[in-house]
């Protein structure tokens, strides 16, 4: 028998144990696990808030916006908050664990459910999971509908008896306390009112039905792990105000401050070649969505994102080097979701050509939140970087003017037409535009017009023109091509050569037409120009382009290369020889006169004096001026003799 002394050594062991126990869990705690605790520490107190970047506007020459981002707001949905907090989620979550009939209006699935008998809710047919989740669905659909001024004691009151009733023949609105199904009523109807207001708001501006979409997600097995979905992609100023003022009605919508690409050129839309030529910019779409941007492509424009916030400085006295990466870790993760939901990408025109340019840097909120992820104190926040605005060569005006002309010009059957017009001394292409090619019924052979030919369609049409010239022109003067005897019929392909084992195709098998250049040229044969460029080789081919000012004017190029002698009618020789000449009368005429204050300072004379002694000879430079100008040959006597 134990006495006193040897249970107190007893208990006093238990307890040393029991201390051990607890010192071993708390060491676990605090040093091996100490990692996995700081990052859902701070990930509860932590929120790293995405904000988007204006995307770069896309100008024509002349600075006229063709097209630009337009601020506004989007509406998302949170699936998993509002499935298990508004009392229509509710509903639908328990309308889709009980396997009830299909319904399509909020009204009708709240009746179904609340009409549901208690000994459904303990139905072993349901299996004893989905029963678990119908009994928690049905307990907080009826604690949704009680006051909110209701005790505690009394809503814990109301679960026993919702336990007490399964089972029985009692629907489930008669778990509401009799005293209170008259407010529970009046709650429910204004909760439903107010949702099939918001339904005919996201009707009005194009979104997603919310009924339809809550539907489909109340019959997913993981509802907790679907991400957000977007229910508008646009929504009035008035509607996110009234969403935000009763935020405590509507858990699970979020208002996300979003930008939209607008086009420009009021009053000239449907210029269909130049919206193809300007193309899309879209957002993320996931995995399945070939034409975006992968996971790893995301994570990739992540980092980079991360690097470029040179103001990201997360390190702190009290917090530690640990609390900083984490803090880094975390807002990496923050871009990547970013990237993968919100960010928008070109993929197609110019948006994707110039897509690096265009897309910018969004910017972080490092904010502190509660329970209910409200931002209760703002950390810091690093800068958003705007895209840059990329300027084409295309001119508004002249595209508007091509197009209209275009839209009036009856395709032929069998046929294309297409138009370019470049600046003869830059080679910039001014304005592009066509239609497309059309079949035996009149039907175009594809819907986007005429710049959007897979692979390099659109380019080579635009320069055949400039081959068969070059074709010509080196025939003339004994250069390396085909002669016109020499060009085979087209036979719909053309063998490149047994050596690469390549062959190129034309869209028609255009037979002995396509021996003919001016055939050729008006049935667009692929076959003429594979051969003409074949005999003209690399070197003939780039001549081709240098005529036409496609490519730039080289040192070596020789005299006369240009076909374009004169631009804008004026001899580029001699508009240089006008504006050196400007320039020097400028140079000595105040307010600069840089070479009368030079000759000041070297006479060691006042300004003055050397203005007065200069007026004389002003009256014969601007005669001089007067004659350059107006009299060409005596500028161009010259130049003319060493060209020729």
């Amino acid at each position: 028998m134990i006495g006193a002394r040897g249970r107190i050594v007893v208990v006093a062991g238990v307890l040393l144990v029991a201390l051990g126990v607890v010192l071993v869990h708390l060491a676990n705690l605090m040093l091996v696990q100490h990692e996995t605790w700081l990052e859902r520490s701070c990930r509860n107190r932590w929120a790293f808030r995405d904000v988007p970047p204006r995307r770069g506007a896309i100008l024509d020459r002349t600075g006229v916006v063709l097209v630009q981002d337009d601020p506004g707001w989007s509406l998302w949905l949170d699936p998993a908050r509002f499935l298990q907090a508004h009392p229509l989620g509710l509903a639908c979550s328990l309308h889709a664990a009980l396997g009830l009939e299909p319904a399509t209006e909020p009204e009708a699935v709240m009746h179904a459910v609340l009409s549901t008998r208690m000994d459904v809710l303990d139905d072993p047919a349901l299996g004893a999971e989905r029963r678990k989740l119908a009994r928690d669905l049905a307990l907080a659909l009826v604690r949704s509908l009680l006051p909110r001024t209701l005790s505690i004691a009394e809503r814990t009151k109301i679960a026993s008896a919702f336990r007490a009733a399964l089972g029985s023949g009692r629907i489930l609105l008669e778990m509401v306390p009799e005293g209170h199904r008259a407010e529970a009523s009046k709650l429910l109807t204004t909760r439903l009112a107010g949702f099939r207001s918001l339904r005919e708001k996201l009707r009005a501006v194009g979104a997603n039905d919310p009924v339809n979409l809550l539907a489909e997600l109340a019959r997913k097995e993981k509802k907790l792990q679907v991400p957000q979905r977007r229910l508008a992609k646009r929504i009035p100023y008035e509607l996110v105000v009234d969403l935000t003022l009763e935020r405590e009605l509507w858990p699970g919508l979020v208002c996300l401050p979003s930008v939209e690409r607008k086009r420009g050129l009021p009053g000239r839309e449907g210029l269909l070649s130049l919206e193809t030529l300007i193309g899309r910019a879209r957002l993320y779409q996931g995995p399945d969505d070939e034409e975006a941007p992968g996971a790893d492509e995301a994570e990739v424009s992540a980092g980079q994102a991360l690097a470029n916030l040179t103001d990201l400085d997360l390190a702190s006295d009290d917090e530690g080097e640990a609390v900083a990466d984490l803090a880094s870790r975390q807002a990496h993760i923050a871009l990547i979701a970013y990237y993968k939901r919100t960010a928008r990408f070109g993929n197609s025109g110019v948006e994707k050509l110039c897509n690096a340019e265009l897309e910018g840097t969004p910017g972080l909120r490092w904010t502190e939140q509660n329970s209910r992820a409200d931002e209760r104190r703002l950390f810091a926040s690093f800068d958003v970087l705007p895209g840059r605005d990329v300027k084409l060569t295309i001119d508004a005006r002249i595209q508007s003017a091509l197009e209209s002309t275009l839209d009036r010009f009856e395709v032929p059957q069998g046929g294309e037409c297409g138009f370019t017009l470049i600046d003869a001394d830059s080679g910039d292409i001014l304005a592009l535009g066509g239609r497309p090619l059309k079949d035996a019924e009149g039907r175009p052979w594809w819907t986007t017009p005429a710049v959007a030919w897979k692979g390099p369609g659109d380019l080579g049409s635009v320069a055949k023109p400039f081959v068969l010239i070059e074709n010509y022109e080196s025939e003339r003067l004994g250069l390396p091509c085909r002669k016109a005897g020499e060009f085979g019929p087209c036979k719909g392909t053309y063998d490149v050569g047994p050596s690469s084992g390549r062959k190129l195709k034309c869209d028609l098998d255009h037979g002995a037409l396509g021996q003919d250049p001016i055939e050729a040229l008006s049935r667009s044969c692929n076959s003429w120009f594979f051969q003409s460029g074949a005999g003209l080789g690399a070197e003939g081919l780039k001549r081709a382009f240098v005529r036409a000012g496609l490519l730039p004017l080289l040192p070596d190029s020789g005299p006369g290369l240009r076909f374009q002698s004169e631009i804008a009618g004026i001899d580029p020789v001699h508009f240089g020889i006008i504006m050196v000449f400007n320039l020097f009368i400028g140079a000595l005429t105040p307010p600069i006169g840089n070479l009368a204050f030079i000759a000041a300072m070297v006479a060691k004379v006042p300004p003055s004096a050397v203005f007065r002694a200069l007026w004389p000879y002003f009256a014969a430079l601007i005669a001089a001026l007067l004659v350059i100008t107006f009299v060409p040959a005596l500028s161009l006597w010259l130049p003319h003799v060493l060209r020729h």
